[in-house]
């Protein structure tokens, strides 16, 4: 593993070296049936949303609710729609990201960490999403879960 700072690159090589498990997970329908070596679809929590208020109040809604057993993914990204791609082209998804990132940072680190096993971001250099998910599985990892609605990570 080389060290980079926050970040540590891994190439799929190293981490299998380690004895560490890599879960690669695809949705698609394969003639011959699923290779044995991919997992299948994972759900996801994906609101489809073009604004930040909409998608804040998807992600209410979504954990206001008992979450799907096992893993499972939040979406953490807005979407944009054939009008936004055809009347602003240069809004693309970078600019969205930019307008949620810091708001997908506070939001699982603050409010729903607790109910959360896989959080997708785009562009996640504009949040702090992964050292919000290693902080997050340390205390599910070492506390046990009555005492998670004590804790802030």
């Amino acid at each position: 593993m080389k060290d980079e700072g926050i970040l540590q690159i891994f190439c799929y090589c190293e981490i299998w070296q380690s004895g560490k498990n890599v879960i690669v997970s695809y949705d698609y329908k394969f003639r011959n049936g699923t290779p044995a070596y991919l997992w299948p679809r994972i759900p996801r929590a994906w609101g489809n949303k073009q604004n930040l208020e909409s998608l804040k109040t998807y992600f209410q809604e979504v954990f206001s609710k008992p979450t799907p057993q096992g893993l499972w993914a939040a979406m953490a990204e807005m979407t944009p729609n054939v009008r936004m791609i055809l009347f602003q082209p240069f809004n693309g998804l970078r600019n969205m990201a930019d307008k949620v990132n810091r708001e997908v940072t506070h939001w699982f680190r603050d409010l729903y960490w607790q109910k959360t096993n896989i959080i997708a971001t785009d562009y996640f250099l504009g949040n702090d999403i992964i050292n919000v998910a290693i902080r997050a599985n340390k205390m599910k990892g070492v506390c046990p879960r009555s005492f998670w609605p004590h804790l802030k990570i």
